[in-house]
């Protein structure tokens, strides 16, 4: 069983675990059999979600791909969330 079934099994199955990020079914299905992993930009969601149901945050976080900093490679908390760059004026 890859990460991503695990993730869908916590949250007792892809249609809840759909809900709860408000993404489409279908592409929650489509985790575990396509792309083995679940897509990192789902992580902070995912963390919020399972804290508001009272899923094991740390299971959860054993199930996500770490975010690698695109500067310098090094991985990121499960949770980590990049703030938008503010331009100068």
């Amino acid at each position: 069983m890859n990460k991503a079934s695990r993730l869908i099994l916590l949250f007792g199955g892809p249609t809840k675990l759909s809900a709860a990020l408000g993404i489409d079914v279908s592409a929650v299905s489509r985790w575990p059999v396509r792309e083995k992993k679940v897509p990192v930009h789902h992580n902070p969601a995912i963390i919020e979600a399972a804290r508001s149901l009272g899923i094991p945050v740390d299971k959860v976080e054993a199930c996500l791909q770490p975010y690698v900093c695109p500067s310098c490679d090094r991985p990121m908390p499960a949770g980590f969330k990049l703030k938008p760059r503010v331009r100068g004026v």
